[in-house]
């Protein structure tokens, strides 16, 4: 059992927030997209890290989410997707390092088709992340491909798949795309805000067999926004909490008062 599935067992862990909203850079820098940050502003990167951990986050989501082949094409960069993954997982690892808490570092992964994410994963992998976060699917038909994929680059890695309601309002349909005995954590990420997610969420909190992770985006305060999340705690329904588009780590803190007083939910799943 890796470090973060036995964690889940514990207590309920607080992912980090948004990372292009919270990052201030002048455009210039952005572009070659924001996962080129990590080769051209890595301070920046590792400071962002840093500032939610300090906030109280367990898991930091490393700067690759268009880090496949596909998507750095669009900036003659698809032959640097290995060394972006790598050292963006490395950026993660070492922000942990200096925070003096056992953290974990999630490879954030947008699926788009199984084809382009190999040497993505491959990088995740050897620059030291603790899971793989596949985030903001749009689209089923490639998952089961892609988790397939995964695990012939690793066969203990983690695997966390988060859907928006925005293109998958459906839980139950989401649930059977993927190969739910694969996975450490099933849920749903940004869509249109914290209350947008309830019915899906309750309905996973119900039926999945693995871990449930929510983290919407925001445009609300950070006490507003945690006020909101609270009700997902009080309910039992989560075991991974945290921010996505407009939330910082203000809104971590306040996230972070918040979990101490409940229980993380039960899950039969054991990887």
């Amino acid at each position: 059992m890796t470090g973060i599935e036995q964690a889940l067992r514990e207590r309920i862990l607080l992912l980090d927030g948004g990372f292009a909203t919270a990052l201030t850079l002048p455009d210039e820098a952005l572009r070659d997209g924001f996962d080129a940050l990590v080769l051209s502003h890595p301070d920046a990167v590792r400071t962002l890290h840093a500032e939610y951990l300090a906030a109280g986050a367990d898991i930091v989501t490393t700067d690759s989410f268009l880090a496949d082949t596909a998507s750095l094409a669009q900036h003659s960069l698809a032959d640097r997707s290995f060394d972006i993954a790598v050292r963006a997982a490395e950026l993660a690892r070492e922000a942990i390092a200096d925070c003096g808490r056992q953290c974990y570092a999630a490879g954030s992964v947008h699926p788009v088709e199984s084809g382009c994410h190999a040497k993505q994963i491959d990088g995740l992998i050897a620059g030291g992340a603790d899971a793989i976060l596949l985030e903001s699917i749009c689209r089923t038909d490639a998952l089961t491909d892609i988790v397939r994929l995964i695990r012939r680059r690793s066969s203990w890695i983690p695997i966390i798949a988060s859907a928006t309601t925005t293109h998958l309002p459906d839980a139950e349909a989401f649930l059977r795309a993927l190969p739910a005995d694969e996975l450490l954590a099933i849920g749903y990420n940004c869509s249109e805000g914290v209350r947008s997610i309830a019915a899906q969420v309750g309905w996973l909190a119900a039926n999945a067999p693995c871990a449930v992770i929510l983290y919407p985006n925001s445009d609300e305060q950070p006490d507003a926004f945690a006020g909101a999340m609270e009700e997902y705690l009080r309910r039992g329904e989560c075991n991974i909490v945290g921010g996505c588009c407009g939330t910082s780590p203000a809104h971590t803190a306040a996230l972070a008062a918040k979990i101490g007083g409940y229980a993380p939910r039960e899950f039969r799943m054991f990887l």
